[in-house]
């Protein structure tokens, strides 16, 4: 049992405890509705804009402490996005997630520059300052203190299903910042960024090289790719195949001549799978059960399990009981990253949006995934999806795909240094992450007027 008090005149809204037992207070406070607004028009770019080219930002591809994949932001024509409700952002705007479990996440960031109107998820409620630096505010926001009570005014009961209100998010209490501490808070996160900086570039270095080292022992040499704007196809080279004209940019074919060119037998898919499935689809989340993988959950050779859900324990008549070295290969949305499910992850659920390969014996499970999760295999990946903003990956489409075939030691070999370098990149990132943690505790220190 816990007890606390809350006054009549700080009751604002819904009368429930949870919403109470979190309330911030700073000696000097104002509100955020007094230094900023909230960016809240709403629309579908193919219904208003459907010529127009924008640079979209989906809230799946932002990572823990607003870190954007390399992918992240979508260049498309508004015709395409044809279902999904959009907002406008600019340079600067501070996007905060209102999902109650992304916001757990801290996907919390300052909008990027970017060439093309940004427009961006529904998900996100887009917070313009005022004479205030956006970057300060996002730092005092990301604090485990000030994202408690974020989530404790959300709207909806279980954390799965939590929402947090637009209007709410502008009564929220914010310490008033003056000269005294905007330049505390600014000594502080100027003197880590330089070492977060350094530590996360390098951890970055480390995982790009493993692109280059993969290739580089298969003997495979990418040739430069470009885009045409014309080119002939044969009759002959249609049948039975895709009809539409990006399907046969003279670049695949070339990457397709590439890989065979390398020094290894190439075989398809198909030849190496032993089973090739999909999951199964289910939305009402509860709250503790059997683990629930989403595409969210699967990035390149390692599970990201911060945003995990539950679901219910209950018989699956698909074959979807993972195994120790199978590979999970999303096939939706974030489509094409590969992991390799470990002991720990056998009794997981997947979703529908990610697929089951099961390998042949003389496959190093590392191996496969590192290949598809390869910069060759994404351009593959590109031209074999289907769909539009929202492409996706079909069972037939990846029965063909083409993958060197080394001996098992070669294999072994290149699954070890890559398990090496992901080690030394995993333990920068979690040295910066150790470095921003403490960063968020003096600046509550700051905040709070307790240090």
């Amino acid at each position: 049992m816990e007890c606390f008090t809350v006054y009549t005149e700080e009751i604002e809204g819904a009368i429930n405890p949870e919403r109470y037992r979190n309330i911030l207070k700073f000696e000097n406070q104002t509100k955020i509705k007094d230094f900023a607004t909230v960016v809240n028009e709403s629309f579908i770019p193919a219904k208003k804009y459907p010529d127009k080219t924008f640079d979209w930002l989906r809230i799946d591809n932002v990572h823990e402490g607003g870190i954007l994949s390399e992918d992240s932001i979508i260049k498309t024509k508004g015709e395409k996005i044809n279902k999904s409700s959009v907002q406008f952002a600019k340079e600067g705007d501070i996007l905060i997630a209102r999902l109650g479990p992304s916001l757990s996440n801290e996907k919390i960031l300052v909008a990027p520059k970017t060439n093309n109107e940004l427009v961006v998820s529904n998900e996100f409620i887009v917070l313009r300052t005022k004479d205030i630096s956006p970057e300060i505010v996002v730092y005092i926001l990301r604090t485990n203190k000030y994202l408690k009570y974020v989530l404790s005014k959300g709207r909806g009961g279980t954390p799965s299903r939590l929402r947090i209100d637009r209007n709410d998010f502008l009564e929220l209490n914010f310490p008033k910042l003056d000269k005294r501490l905007l330049t505390r808070i600014f000594g502080l996160v100027d003197g880590l960024k330089s070492s977060i900086k350094t530590k996360e570039a390098e951890a970055q270095r480390l995982l790009d090289s493993i692109n280059d080292y993969v290739l580089g022992e298969l003997g495979i040499k990418l040739p430069e790719l470009k885009d045409k704007m014309c080119y002939a196809v044969n009759s002959d080279e249609v049948q039975n195949k895709r009809a539409d004209a990006y399907y046969y940019q003279p670049k695949f074919e070339e990457v397709e001549k590439a890989i065979k060119k390398g020094r290894f037998e190439v075989k398809t898919l198909k030849q190496l799978k032993g089973l090739l499935i999909n999951g199964f689809d289910y939305r009402d989340f509860t709250e503790d059960g059997v683990k629930y993988l989403r595409v969210s959950n699967i990035r390149p050779n390692r599970f990201d399990l911060e945003d995990i859900v539950f679901v219910p324990k209950m018989e699956i008549k698909k074959d979807i009981n993972l195994k120790k070295g199978d590979v999970l290969l999303t096939r939706k949305g974030t489509y094409g990253m590969a992991a390799v499910v470990e002991k720990e992850s056998e009794k997981y659920f997947i979703s529908s949006e990610i697929f089951r390969i099961t390998l042949k014996k003389e496959l190093d499970p590392l191996y496969i995934s590192t290949w598809l999760n390869s910069n060759i295999q994404k351009i593959i990946f590109k031209r074999i999806k289907t769909g539009g903003i929202m492409g996706h990956l079909s069972q037939e489409a990846l029965l063909d795909i083409k993958i060197p075939t080394p001996p098992l030691s070669i294999q072994n070999k290149i699954a070890e240094e890559v398990k090496s370098r992901m080690r030394k990149a995993e333990q920068l990132q979690k040295e910066a992450k150790e470095d921003l943690e403490e960063a968020k505790k003096e600046v509550e220190k700051i905040i709070l007027g307790e240090g």
